[in-house]
């Protein structure tokens, strides 16, 4: 059988969560195909996907963006309630 090359798109778009695996589609009803990374990426960004938080060269599904999101506040308000333990250590100690 001979290979012969066709006009379909060369990609898809997965969430780059590995425990997520989420499929880009249209509704829930099929799936998307690209022509281009840079078209993936373009769709990506204009249905509610993000770029992950510190790799802007990995997509995430809009429920994976949320939750990363969701965890870096998180991670953001326990390193201010440490520096602030921190400090009032640190002055405790200073004027001893």
């Amino acid at each position: 059988m001979p290979i012969v090359p066709t006009d379909t798109p060369l990609y898809t778009l997965t969430c780059d969560n590995d425990d997520c695996g989420y499929l880009a589609d249209i509704d829930g009803d099929s799936r998307v195909y690209f022509e281009t990374p840079d078209e993936a990426r373009g769709w990506a960004l204009g249905n509610s996907w993000a770029e992950a938080i510190g790799n802007a060269s990995r997509l995430l599904c809009h429920n994976c963006a949320v939750e990363q999101a969701e965890e870096a506040r998180r991670q953001s308000d326990l390193d201010h309630h440490n520096a602030e333990i921190h400090a009032a250590i640190q002055h405790t100690i200073d004027t001893l």
